[in-house]
This record gives structure tokens, C-alpha cells and sequence, in this order.
């Protein structure tokens, strides 16, 4: 379970889900909805902020897009800016439990072990779990659901509270 951290970084990652664990976490109340269902549902999300992993691989200038990768082929990305955002955080847990390794249908916990990208105000096809890589890139990088016409901004409308994060 490595997670890669690659592309237009000084300082390339590739850290054991063990290493993952031990940097600094937070935790924080975010909706995750999906573009085909009406509403959301709020979780607690904990996890590293993801502006501490890329401050770690030391982002180099012209960077644009981060691009998430999940073992399943799925991919989407995120700007830079949204990337560094407090609130984004590369999640290992959801409601105090581990991430799920298969969806649970009708409510259950959200799946994605070992990591989930919580992206506050975002669709949630810019939520990948499995992720194995990361990859910072200097061109607009379309996603799984973006290269079939989804908005590559994917921002959900009227949805202006960010979550609070403090110490898990």
C-alpha cells in the first residue's frame, strides 16, 4: 500500500502506509456527494493535509493540477490552489474507523482504503479512493468522469461552509 507522491515535486515520495500514519492528521466534518444523488452525507473525515504531503515533495514552480490516481483506474485532480486548501485532506479514516476497502450500498461508510482525497465543496467524482499516486502536472489533467464532459471545477453550487479542521 505505497503511496507515490511524483511529477513536478524536488523531493519525489514513496511512503509505506505506516509512514503515512505518522504525519501530522486532523480531522474534520465534510458532505461527500456524489453528482448522481440528490443530497450528500456529512462524515468525519480524518486524515494528513494534503499541502503537508506536497510540502514534503516540495512542489516545484509552474505546477498547475494535482492528479490523484486509484488502484481501481480511477482518476480526477484538483488545482493546485484547492490542493493546498486546509481543509483537503488525503483521508485514511472516515468516522473514527479505517477506510473501507469495498463500497458498502444503502449508507454505509464510504470506501476507498488505504486513502481517500476529501475535497470540501467539490463533486464527489473529485473524492478518489485507492489512491496509490499522486502526481503534480503543469497541464490541465482530465479525470475518469472530467474526460466524459463532467465540470473539471466540479464545485457543488451554494455550498459556502468550509469544515473547521483541528487535532483529530
Amino acid at each position: 500500500n505505497n503511496l507515490v507522491v511524483e511529477g513536478l515535486v524536488s523531493n519525489p515520495l514513496n511512503l509505506t502506509y505506516a509512514e503515512v500514519e505518522n504525519l501530522p492528521q486532523v480531522s474534520e466534518i465534510a458532505l461527500l456527494k456524489c453528482v448522481y444523488a440528490p443530497s450528500g452525507a456529512p462524515f468525519n473525515w480524518t486524515g494528513v493535509p494534503l499541502f503537508y504531503l506536497l510540502n514534503l515533495a516540495r512542489v516545484q514552480p509552474g505546477a498547475k493540477k494535482v492528479v490523484f490516481r486509484g488502484a481501481d483506474g480511477f482518476s480526477s485532480s484538483l488545482t493546485l490552489d484547492k490542493a493546498m486548501h486546509p481543509t483537503t485532506l488525503l483521508a485514511l479514516e472516515v468516522n473514527g474507523t479505517t477506510l473501507p476497502e469495498t463500497e458498502a450500498l444503502y449508507g454505509g461508510l464510504p470506501a476507498g482504503f488505504p486513502y481517500k482525497i476529501v475535497a470540501p465543496c467539490k463533486e464527489g467524482y473529485k473524492w478518489v479512493g485507492w489512491i496509490n499516486e499522486i502526481e503534480v502536472v503543469d497541464y490541465d489533467y482530465k479525470g475518469t468522469y472530467e474526460s466524459q464532459g463532467f465540470s473539471d471545477d466540479a464545485s457543488i453550487p451554494n455550498c459556502t461552509a468550509l469544515p473547521e479542521t483541528e487535532p483529530a
